[in-house]
């Protein structure tokens, strides 16, 4: 279910909770008014039985003539017996159950009881006397007061006062107790009504309020597990951001977040793939030098391993011609189209476009490729039907066809050496940006294996072994670094130096982001040039690697499984690897068969021999490395060493040793870390004397500061 779908129940839930609410609300406003009805018609009642029992009590004394008494009387009993009925008939009445309707009963069969037996009789009397004429006998003197003057005159009409005033008695006493009754109904009423009032209010504050948190507790739910899907979704990217391609992203929701987790896994993959394809295409490369030294035959190669490791359809290599005017076909991979105009007729077949490039040369600065040569620039257009460039390839019925094209430039030291093109020729395909970046990096690998193939060509063409070691020691030169990047909370000390003219040592120490650093020492089997361009390779790979392995144990796996798969079994290398993280002032070693880590603790002044398991790279492909977790203190010491320095031998034969480096170290530890390394090689000098030189010797101190 869509996301807008569940906020759209959510949305429904809580107007019909409130709709409901309000209705209920309602209801029981509309009981509340009922019941305020029974309150005021109980006091209409009230007051019609005071009137009553006023007119009742008057009677004798009134002034006024026996027919008006007769009839003020009989509309005071009309009255109350209209507002007792008006009681029973309110709606009301029904809310408040059945004690009070059966109490009403009571009262009502009480009133009848009060009227058949005592205000009836009483008006019949009144309705004689008015029958015999006494209205006028009596006239406006009062019930009493002809009472007193016609005792001895008028025995007739004093008798029948006597009568009507015993008739009076019996009614108002009767009265008084039908009004006790009666009050204690109304009484009993009223206060069930105010009680049912207050329930019925009690209960509609408590559903609004129900209604009010139910409504909340969803949105926060709901709003909940958004935020929790949002965490994974931002764990997940952190975790790829440090190179961490193990996990995926699960989330079964049913909306959304499913899809963007599916398509990041997706992703996750494809960009794994593409990693992985640049280690792919530098083994292929390292293969290809292995099969020989033709450049032709190298360049087909290097097309081959470029075609396959991206999504290209086809390409083909470039090269500057002597003159470097013109750019020359080398090499050739599918079925490549001419990314220009060409002459009537040439663009028809795919064959006889390649004829064409065969024979022509390219003018530097003209077409999509010499002008990438011309700038040194990589052109990179994703769609080539909308760009104006490639008008002539923009027809998908044509031969010519390009959807998309990246032309890299092989530039060495600012030097341009010719072009790789890469094509898409399917409609609708086009490169990724991340494929564009691999090509980049496929473009920069590919000229800087040129550039030293073209260096090796010099040195075997000048077949002088001299020159070929100089060259093969600058290109191992060029591989280390010309400064010790600054890393935070840690200062280095180093010297290295061959035995021969090219050495077997390769140290290296660069950054890996803002707050993590790699420290590599590498001893190569053998000497030259064969273990100069293996030191290539494994430079290579680790310069490529490192980015992205997760730590120093993973970066040796990655770095063994490349390389043992295109290496004979003779090639090989052990291998010690820092990574240092500069902000935590953590290190990380993981060892390859190579000498030991020193450790030296400056507050006991005792060293120590960290190692891990784990055979030289290039031996074992599925070989396992094991990892150590350091955390040093101010001023202390790591020492990292080929055995060309612990085995180094003066003229009577004598080793230097480990120990005598080490009680160096140790004078002169409080030094900055550069010195103590030049205090250690000035030993060994003193040490050997003139005694001859038969290992590469390397030292690298790395102090915390």
């Amino acid at each position: 279910m869509r996301i807008q779908s569940k906020l759209t129940i959510v949305e429904t839930l809580i107007a019909v909770g409130f709709v409901v609410a309000i209705f209920i609300s309602i209801v029981f406003t509309n009981s509340a008014i009922e019941l305020k009805d029974i309150e005021y018609q109980a006091g209409e009642v009230l007051s019609s039985m005071e009137k009553l029992s006023y007119a009742s009590r008057t009677m004798l004394s009134t002034t006024r003539n026996l027919t008006d008494l007769r009839a003020d009387l009989q509309r005071r009993v009309d009255d109350f017996d209209m507002q007792l009925t008006k009681l029973a008939e309110l709606k009301g009445i029904q809310h408040l159950g059945e004690k009070p309707v059966k109490n009403y009963e009571e009262v009502r069969g009480w009133w009848k009881q009060l009227r058949d037996w005592y205000l009836d009789p009483e008006f019949k009397r009144l309705d004689g006397m008015i029958d015999r004429g006494f209205s006028g006998i009596i006239g406006n003197r009062g019930l009493l007061q002809a009472f007193i003057e016609l005792k001895d005159d008028n025995p007739a009409v004093f008798g029948a006062i006597t009568s009507l005033k015993n008739y009076q008695d019996n009614v108002l006493e009767n009265s008084e107790v039908f009004t006790e009754k009666l009050n204690g109904f109304l009484e009993e009423l009223n206060t069930q009504t105010e009680n049912t009032i207050k329930f019925n209010l009690y209960l509609v504050v408590g559903i609004i309020v129900v209604t009010v948190i139910l409504s909340l507790l969803l949105i926060n739910l709901l709003a909940m597990r958004i935020t929790q899907r949002i965490k994974l979704v931002e764990d997940a990217i952190k975790t790829v951001a440090r190179g961490d391609f193990s996990r995926d992203l699960v989330i079964e929701s049913g909306d959304e977040f499913e899809e963007l987790s599916t398509h990041y896994n997706a992703f996750k993959t494809e960009l794994w793939k593409e990693l992985d394809s640049v280690l792919d295409f530098m083994i292929d490369i390292s293969v290809s030098l292995s099969e020989g030294l033709n450049m032709d035959r190298v360049s087909e190669k290097i097309l081959q391993a470029v075609v396959k490791n991206s999504s290209a359809d086809a390409g083909a290599v470039f090269m500057l011609d002597e003159g470097q005017s013109h750019l020359q076909l080398k090499a050739v991979q599918g079925d490549f189209p001419c990314p220009f105009k060409v002459p009537e007729g040439v663009g028809e077949t795919i064959e006889r476009q390649l004829d064409f490039l065969k024979s022509y040369g390219i003018p530097v600065g003209k077409t999509i490729i010499g002008q990438a040569v011309s700038s040194g620039k990589e052109i990179f257009i994703k769609d080539a039907t909308k760009d104006d460039r490639l008008s002539a390839n923009s027809s998908p019925e044509s031969p010519q066809f390009i959807s998309s094209i990246g032309v890299i430039p092989l530039i060495i030291s600012r030097r341009v050496l010719g072009t790789i093109v890469l094509v898409r020729t399917t409609p609708g395909d086009s490169f990724t940006d991340v494929g564009y970046n691999n090509m980049r990096t496929f473009g920069d690998y590919a000229a800087l294996t040129i550039d030293n193939l073209y260096n090796f060509s010099e040195i075997v063409q000048k077949t002088e072994m001299d020159r070929e070691l100089q060259i093969a020691a600058g290109i191992q030169k060029n591989m280390l670094p010309e400064r010790i990047p600054e890393v935070a909370n840690f200062s280095f000390g180093v010297f290295s130096r061959a035995a021969e003219t090219v050495s077997s040592d390769y140290y290296d120490v660069f950054k890996l982001g803002k707050k993590k650093s790699a420290v590599v020492l590498c001893d190569v089997v053998g000497k030259g040039v064969p273990a100069s361009l293996l030191m290539v390779m494994i430079r290579t790979m680790i310069r490529m690697v490192a980015p992205s392995a997760k730590s120093s144990d993973h970066m040796l796996r990655i770095i063994n499984k490349g390389l043992r798969k295109k290496i004979g079994v003779e090639q090989y290398a052990t291998m010690s690897v820092l990574l240092i993280d500069e902000e935590n002032r953590t290190v990380g070693y993981s060892n390859a068969a190579h000498s030991p880590l020193l450790y030296y603790n400056s507050t006991s002044g005792e060293f120590s021999e960290i190692d891990t398991p784990g055979l030289p790279i290039g031996v074992e492909p599925d070989e396992k490395y094991a990892k150590k977790s350091l955390k040093p203190s101010k001023n202390d010491l790591f020492i990292l060493y080929t055995d060309g320095v612990s085995e180094g031998r003066n003229e009577k034969g004598e080793s230097y040793t480990v120990e005598r480096m080490k009680e160096v170290i140790k004078n002169n530890a409080r030094l900055p870390a550069e010195k103590i390394a030049e205090a250690v090689l000035k030993d060994i000098n003193v040490f050997t004397g003139s005694g001859q030189k038969t290992d590469d010797q390397t030292l690298l101190i790395i102090k915390a500061v």
